[in-house]
């Protein structure tokens, strides 16, 4: 990869994003077709991943790609379209992809396409056989949040799994947690949210009417307001009217 460039680049709290052109032509080739062949690419370096290449559109054979119902999120890019490829001998699995509309830190690549590496036979740069790229390194400040956030905060199936997973993080980074509680907001109009709180070893989810929340959970400086369609239920649309006005 290019080490003397200059380019975009944006620094988040232990992450970093930097986007710059790339002064050679890069070649991605795959069942001896070439895919992608570029003199404007741009290569991406990212905290804890290994660079990416990024070719304009105009210059990637996309007969080659069917579209795929695999979309991915990522904090610091947006959200990514994904292709599979239409040769080579995987042909399901997603092997390209593109942010359509990216964020501001990666506003560069709009309009670019990158591809997984091992699903290209052969990469080229100015028609010298590249090598698999290593894992950046940079000097910003570790930050373990950001590492569980992108590689295994989207793994638990279900909250308890998550929240525990999350304390354990805490706990491993020296934060002494005796309690912890989270509130995911439901759209039952009886019920305002669910409350999963973790204490100890153990997470105990309760279920939250507007009442109980605000005799249970008053925040400072916020006010909770129950759902009209609660008074209704309890006292009458008259007197929940009342009611609610007076809120």
């Amino acid at each position: 990869m290019d080490d003397n460039f200059v380019g975009d680049s944006a620094v988040h709290d232990g992450y970093r994003v930097k986007i710059a052109p790339v002064a050679a032509t890069i070649k991605a080739v795959v069942n001896g077709i070439t895919i992608a062949e570029s003199s404007s690419t741009l290569v991406m370096h990212e905290t804890r991943y290994p660079p990416v290449f990024y070719f304009p559109e105009k210059d990637v054979q996309m007969a080659h790609l069917q579209q795929v119902d695999h979309n991915t999120y990522c904090p610091f890019k947006g959200n990514a379209h994904h292709w599979a490829l239409s040769i080579g001998h995987d042909q399901s699995s997603p092997a390209a992809w593109q942010y359509r509309d990216p964020f501001d830190e990666s506003a560069a690549v709009q309009g670019y396409v990158a591809f997984v590496w091992d699903m290209i036979d052969d990469w080229y740069r100015d028609d010298k056989r590249l090598d698999a790229p290593t894992v950046d390194h940079d000097e910003s400040t570790p930050n373990p949040f950001v590492d569980w956030l992108v590689e295994r905060a989207w793994q638990p199936r279900n909250v308890p799994d998550l929240l525990t997973e999350f304390v354990d993080v805490l706990g491993a980074n020296s934060f002494q947690i005796s309690r912890v509680r989270i509130l995911i907001q439901t759209l039952h109009p009886l019920l305002f949210a669910l409350a999963y709180t973790w204490v100890g070893k153990a997470v105990l989810p309760v279920s939250m009417s507007s009442k109980q929340l605000m005799l249970d959970y008053k925040p400072r400086n916020i006010r909770q307001v129950p759902s009209p369609l609660f008074y209704t239920a309890k006292v009458g649309f008259d007197d929940a009217s009342k009611a609610v006005t007076r809120v």
